[in-house]
C-alpha cells in the first residue's frame, strides 16, 4: 500500500503471522493411522466472490477443492474462517482436511483446540501423531447433489 504522495511503501499493521500447515489441505487416507500424503495438486486459480473475498482453486486427482479465508471479527478478537468444499462426479470416502500441525496439541473443551498457542474451533477433529508430528484433521463428507455430483464442507475458525 501507498502512504502518501512519495510512494513510500506503508507498513502493515500489525505482526501476527499465521503459518497454514505445508502441503494440500485436503488428502485421502486409507486409515486414519496412515501419514499424510505428499500429493498437492495443481492451481486451477484465484477467483473472487460477491464481498470481493479471494476463493483459492486447486484440483487434484478428480477432486476440485476450493479454500476461503475470511477476516472476522468476534468478542475477543479477531478470527479467520477458513472453509473447505471438496467437489467430485463419483462419491470419494476417507478425505480430510489437515487444519493444523503442531509441537502441542490440547483440546481444551469440545471442538475447541490449542494448537501451540492458536485456538482453533473445529467440529469433529481428531488430533493424531504421526512420525512425532501432532496433526488436527476433520473430516470431509461428501453427499449427493441434485445434479449428480457429490460434494463436501469444512468450515473451522483459527483464533489467535
Amino acid at each position: 500500500t501507498w502512504h502518501q504522495r512519495a510512494g513510500a511503501l506503508e507498513s502493515p499493521e500489525g505482526e501476527d503471522v499465521i503459518e497454514m500447515p505445508p502441503g494440500s489441505a485436503v488428502g485421502q487416507l486409507q486409515s486414519i493411522e496412515d501419514p499424510w500424503p505428499k500429493a498437492n495438486g495443481r492451481s486451477a486459480g484465484v477467483e473472487r466472490d460477491e464481498h470481493r473475498q479471494p476463493v483459492f482453486r486447486s484440483r487434484q486427482g478428480d477432486l476440485v477443492i476450493e479454500e476461503r479465508v475470511q477476516p472476522f471479527l468476534r468478542a475477543g478478537g479477531g478470527r479467520l474462517r477458513r472453509l473447505i468444499r471438496v467437489e467430485s462426479d463419483h462419491q470419494v470416502a476417507g478425505l480430510w482436511f489437515r487444519v493444523a500441525i503442531a509441537e502441542d496439541m490440547l483440546e481444551i473443551e469440545d471442538g475447541q483446540w490449542d494448537c501451540d498457542g492458536m485456538r482453533i474451533v473445529a467440529a469433529s477433529a481428531v488430533a493424531r501423531v504421526v512420525d512425532d508430528e501432532h496433526e488436527l484433521l476433520v473430516p470431509i463428507r461428501m453427499k449427493k447433489n441434485f445434479d449428480g455430483t457429490w460434494s463436501g464442507t469444512v468450515e473451522v475458525e483459527v483464533l489467535w
